[in-house]
C-alpha cells in the first residue's frame, strides 16, 4: 500500500484477467473487470484505481472493448498486436497513437486515447538483461577488457531515436520485459539502472522509470491533435497468409459451455440478491471461474488441452454451486409458508436430449 500511495507501484487494467476481445461477450467482460477492480479497490484502496487499460497480448482488438473501457473511466488504452500491414502503415504515417471512438451511437462518450506499442511488449532489441538472455550486460568498469558503456549508450540512443521518429511527441514509452521475464529481477534492474545513469550522462536523450499514466499525462500536455479510429483491429495477422482467425471457432464445446455458464451466473446473482445473500453458498465460485476463462488464452481456445480441461472443471464446480443456490432461492419463492419446499433438479444434458426428471408421468417445469 505504501508503494501504491507513493505512486511507485501502479496497476494497469486490473481486471481479473486480460480478456480476449473476439470470443467474449460484453456481459462477461464487464463481470470480470468488475471482479478484478473490486479486488484492487478492497485490497489497496481507491488510490490504486488504474487509469490505463492494458491489453498487450490479445489477438486483435474490438471497438466494443474500447467503448467499454471508455465507459469504465480509463484515460488510455495500450496494446501490441495489430495487423502487420496496419502496423507498417501507422509507423510510416506516425499514427501509432490515436483517439478510438468505439461506439457510433455513444459518440464522443466512447472516445479513448489509444496507443500501439513499438516493440510488441518486449525490451528494445539488444537490451534483454534477464537470466536466459544473451545480450551483453552493462560493463562499466573501465579496467576490464569488456568495458562497453559507450557502445551500449550509443545503441540505446539509436533505438530511442528510431522509435521516436514514428511518434508525434517528444515522449516515447519503451517497454522492458516479455513473457517469463524478470526471473532474475536483480540482474535486470541492475543493468537498467546503469543504462539510465549513463544514457542521461550522455545527454542526447533522457531516460527514466515511468508508468503508463505518467506517459499519458506527458502526451496530453503536448496538446496534439490525434487521428480518429472508429472500427476494429480485426482480423490480426502477423505476416503474409498468417491470420489469427482460427480461434474465433476453436474449442466450440468450451465456448458454448462458457456461454451457458454465463446464463446460469446471471440468474444465480439475481436470485442471490433476492435472497439477500446466503451464508453457506454463494455465486463467488462461478464468478471467479467465469472471470478467469475470459482470458485471451481461455475462451479463445488457444490453450493446451489440459488447461482447457481445468477451465471446464472449474466452471462445472461453480455451476453446481450456483444451481444449489438457485434451487434454494426458487424453492423459497415458490413455497411462501415453508410448508412444502421444492426439491428442484436441473437438466444438465439437454445437448444429448437426456433429462431423467422428465422421464416420469408427472413433473413441473420452472423457467426463470
Amino acid at each position: 500500500k505504501t508503494l501504491v500511495n507513493n505512486k511507485q507501484l501502479e496497476f494497469v487494467n486490473a481486471g481479473w484477467c486480460m480478456n480476449d476481445e473476439a470470443s467474449t461477450d460484453y456481459n462477461s467482460i464487464i463481470d470480470q473487470m468488475s471482479l478484478g477492480l473490486r479486488f484492487v479497490n478492497d485490497t489497496f484502496g481507491p488510490q490504486a484505481r488504474p487509469r490505463v487499460a492494458w491489453h498487450i497480448d490479445p489477438f486483435g482488438h474490438s471497438a466494443e472493448q474500447a467503448a467499454l473501457f471508455a465507459k469504465m473511466g480509463f484515460d488510455g488504452f495500450f496494446f501490441a498486436r495489430i495487423d502487420y500491414q496496419d502496423f507498417s502503415y501507422r509507423l510510416t504515417k506516425k499514427t501509432m497513437e490515436m483517439v478510438w471512438r468505439g461506439s457510433p451511437s455513444l459518440g464522443e462518450e466512447s472516445d479513448l486515447f489509444t496507443g500501439v506499442l513499438f516493440n510488441h511488449y518486449s525490451h528494445p532489441p539488444g537490451f534483454c538483461f534477464d537470466a536466459k538472455c544473451t545480450d551483453p550486460p552493462i560493463q562499466d568498469d573501465p579496467d576490464l577488457f569488456d568495458y562497453n558503456v559507450p557502445d551500449r549508450v550509443n545503441a540505446f540512443v539509436a533505438a530511442a531515436m528510431d522509435q521516436a521518429q514514428h511518434y508525434t511527441t517528444n515522449n516515447i514509452m519503451m517497454t522492458f520485459g516479455d513473457d517469463f521475464n524478470y526471473e532474475n529481477a536483480r540482474q535486470n534492474f541492475k543493468n537498467i539502472d546503469k543504462l539510465i545513469k549513463y544514457v542521461n550522462q550522455d545527454g542526447r536523450v533522457y531516460a527514466f522509470y515511468s508508468t503508463p499514466s505518467r506517459y499519458i499525462d506527458a502526451v496530453h500536455a503536448a496538446n496534439k491533435t490525434w487521428t480518429l479510429k472508429t472500427d476494429d483491429f480485426f482480423p490480426y495477422a502477423d505476416g503474409s497468409h498468417a491470420y489469427w482467425t482460427g480461434y474465433f471457432t476453436s474449442r466450440p464445446a468450451l465456448k458454448g459451455y462458457v456461454q451457458m455458464c454465463n446464463n446460469i451466473l446471471q440468474a444465480c446473482k439475481q436470485l442471490e440478491a433476492i435472497r439477500n445473500g446466503m451464508q453457506a453458498i454463494s455465486s463467488r465460485i462461478l464468478q471467479e471461474a467465469m472471470a478467469v476463462v475470459q482470458h485471451h488464452d481461455g475462451v479463445s481456445g488457444t490453450e493446451r488441452q489440459h488447461v482447457a480441461n481445468d477451465y471446464a472443471k472449474q466452471l462445472h464446480i461453480g455451476q453446481v454451486t450456483c444451481q444449489e443456490l438457485m434451487g434454494y432461492a426458487l424453492s423459497d419463492l415458490a413455497d411462501k409458508d415453508g410448508s412444502s419446499p421444492l426439491e428442484l433438479q436441473f437438466c444438465e444434458y439437454l445437448n444429448i436430449s437426456f433429462c431423467p426428471s422428465s422421464e416420469t408421468d408427472t413433473f413441473n417445469v420452472i423457467i426463470y
